[in-house]
């Protein structure tokens, strides 16, 4: 078993849970599918949201779209009426993204 020390997707996900510790938290899957990422507020009908993943992605590019796609997820259980880049989900990526950085760099 290997142990990163340092796990992007650990650290996007735990900054976004510290930031909305009450969204439902979305199924993360990893897709082979021609697109980069993707987000689905009702997974089969269920309140769980889905979020994929692209294979093809670096482990760079994979982690912007994982807060990307997570942006959307906060935005969705916020306010399911948004405009998918405006304002509201601008502010999300943003915070997401300050708050990870502030803990990348520690």
């Amino acid at each position: 078993m290997v142990i990163f020390n340092n796990d992007m997707f650990e650290d996007i996900a735990k900054v976004t849970k510290e930031l909305w510790p009450e969204m439902p938290w979305p199924c993360i899957r990893w897709s082979d599918a021609k697109f980069l990422g993707g987000f689905d507020g009702q997974f089969f009908g269920s309140e769980k949201p889905l979020i994929y993943i692209s294979t093809s992605l670096s482990i760079k590019s994979a982690v912007i779209v994982l807060s990307h796609e997570l942006a959307h997820a906060v935005t969705y259980h916020l306010g399911r009426d948004y405009e998918a880049h405006g304002p509201k989900w601008q502010d999300y990526y943003d915070k997401i993204n300050k708050r990870y950085n502030e803990v990348a760099s520690d």
